[in-house]
This record gives structure tokens, sequence and C-alpha cells, in this order.
């Protein structure tokens, strides 16, 4: 997304939007880093309640907007383990536990 897509994207949603603030800042939050770190950064970091909250305050599907692992993705700590663990989604799912600050951590 370019920084003029990315503008007229926010502003769109602003004007839209009725609800709580910090919803709204934390969507929009979620839409300016979602391209640089891709969707599954996302939805490891984010519990379930958040991301689907996200995606309706934001009109989108991450999967369908944003890449699978965007440029920054190998700077997340928890993505790096579950790429280990060989199962991202086990991971996402709690079956397979990771520290949870581990699991947050951009390097």
């Amino acid at each position: 997304m370019t920084p003029e897509q990315l503008s007229n994207q926010i502003e769109s949603i602003v004007t839209e939007y009725t609800g709580s603030v910090h919803d709204l800042y934390s969507a929009i939050g979620v839409l300016a880093v979602g391209d640089k770190l891709g969707w599954r950064v996302l939805r490891m970091t984010l519990s379930r309640r958040s991301y689907a909250k996200y995606q309706k305050i934001l009109g989108m599907d991450f999967k369908l907007v944003f890449p699978e692992e965007g440029l920054h993705a190998r700077k997340s700590v928890g993505l790096d383990i579950s790429k280990k663990l060989n199962n991202f989604w086990n991971v996402v799912k709690g079956i397979e536990t990771i520290d949870a600050d581990s699991k947050k951590m951009l390097v």
C-alpha cells in the first residue's frame, strides 16, 4: 500500500467509524504495520478477538490485504520460533506454547 493509499484508507475509516477511539487507534496501527509485518505476525501477536475486531473496524480481511509475511516479518521472534517448531497454527492456537513475551517481540 502506498503512503497515499494508506492515508486515503485511514481517512475513509475515520469518517465512517463509530465506537471506542482506543479501538480505532489500535486498528489504524495494525493497518499501518500490517503490510510491513504480514498477516501471520498480526495473527500471532493479536488475540483472536482483537484480530477479528480490527478486521471489522477496517472493513478488510487481513489475509487478502496483507502479505503472508511482510518485509520485516523476519524480526518476529514468535514467527521464527513457530517456524522452528514447524507448526504456525499450533502456536497461534496455544497447542504448542511459547513464552508470551517472546511471541510478541520484534528484534
